[in-house]
């Protein structure tokens, strides 16, 4: 399948293409006593999370069972205590972020912010000048620019001009901090995903026809599906191809290799069995989903584009949001705490296609 214009950072191309925490007991109550208590100082300031304890079961443990395993009702919350309906049950998510840029839009305002504040490195400007189209160069550039805006947001201005670290199969990385990050951009847009140190791949297509044999569409298709968990429903052939396709993209990307080892390690390259089962090949692909500890997501996105992300173990799919097109909504998302947003937040995007 011909990639076209269509390219994306941390991957070589190559073919087609919580546990949670311990939850509160209904009936739970503080511990009261301790040193705290010996000292005649409050058991439990304002403001602090208490231990918790099984409640009460009388003296000698005689209270009858089923009145132990009952909600003790209408308990009123000790003073200085954090009422369990407050407590978070389950641990905070680590950050991740997904944003969507519109390249057409946003290059104004991101070309007069690199011309005040650059940003970009040296081999950031290289690998775009070696463009020849005018207009799929100043759309790389302005990629760049929007992922390098992130990378400050996230890292701190140390970020700016910083040549990226990249592995052997091109994957880039900042070579210091915990913030990882992900890079694809097809005509007119780019998706661009970020996370806490965690493993984070994101891939992105626009609607085209495919040219490819049956065969291999089917494969591509299982393998696709055993990595998600679960069929691209739509019944557009295409489309179900593309979508599968993106997965495959973002989840070679996450593990930082080139898609031919993804390829090989999903039977889809290289010697296999001649007798080898669109079955074997999705249940093969769910083992090395889970082998690796990555979750892949199907991202919702306007204007008919098609996306996937990747993202390791404790992270989840964030709402993806609309990079700001000017230069206030730009000096607000520099100014953002990092990060601003979680996994439940509202989408934001709000394109005109």
């Amino acid at each position: 399948m011909s990639r076209g214009r269509h390219h994306n950072e941390g991957a070589a191309r190559v073919g087609p293409g919580r546990v949670p925490a311990d939850r509160v007991p209904p009936d739970a109550e503080p511990i009261r006593g301790g040193a705290s208590a010996r000292a005649g100082k409050a058991p439990h300031p304002t403001g602090s999370v208490p231990k918790w304890t099984a409640p009460n079961v009388g003296a000698c443990g005689r209270r009858p069972l089923a009145l132990m395993l009952l909600p003790v009702l209408h308990r009123p919350t000790p003073a200085g205590a954090i009422p369990a309906r407050h407590l978070h049950m389950t641990p905070q998510q680590p950050p991740v972020e997904l944003w969507l840029v519109d390249l057409t839009r946003c290059a104004p305002p991101l070309e007069a912010l690199e011309r005040d504040t650059p940003r970009l490195a040296d081999d950031d400007r290289e690998r775009a000048g070696a463009i020849r189209d005018a207009t799929t160069r100043r759309e790389r550039i302005t990629a760049y620019t929007a992922l390098r805006v992130l990378l400050e947001r996230a890292a701190g201005p140390a970020a700016r001009r910083t040549r990226l670290v990249r592995s052997r199969a091109g994957a880039p990385r900042l070579a210091e901090g915990r913030v990882r990050f992900s890079l694809s951009h097809t005509d007119g847009f780019a998706l661009i995903g970020l996370a806490d140190a965690l493993a984070v791949g994101v891939d992105l297509e626009r609607p085209r026809p495919v040219r490819i044999a049956q065969r291999r569409r089917d494969e591509i298709c299982a393998a696709a599906a055993g990595l998600r968990g679960a069929p691209w429903t739509d019944a557009d052939p295409d489309r179900a191809m593309l979508q599968a396709w993106v997965r495959l993209e973002a989840f070679t990307k996450a593990r930082g290799l080139a898609l031919i080892a993804t390829l090989a390690d999903l039977g889809l390259r290289g010697a296999r069995p001649p007798t080898a089962s669109l079955a074997d090949l999705e249940s093969a692909a769910r083992q090395l989903a889970h082998s690796t500890g990555l979750a892949i997501y199907d991202v919702g996105l306007p204007c008919g584009l098609q996306g996937a992300m990747a993202v390791g173990s404790g992270g989840c799919l964030p709402s993806p949001r609309d990079f700001p097109a000017d230069r206030e909504g730009l000096n607000e998302v520099l100014q953002q705490p990092w990060p601003s947003l979680g996994c439940r937040s509202a989408s934001r995007i709000g394109l005109t296609c």
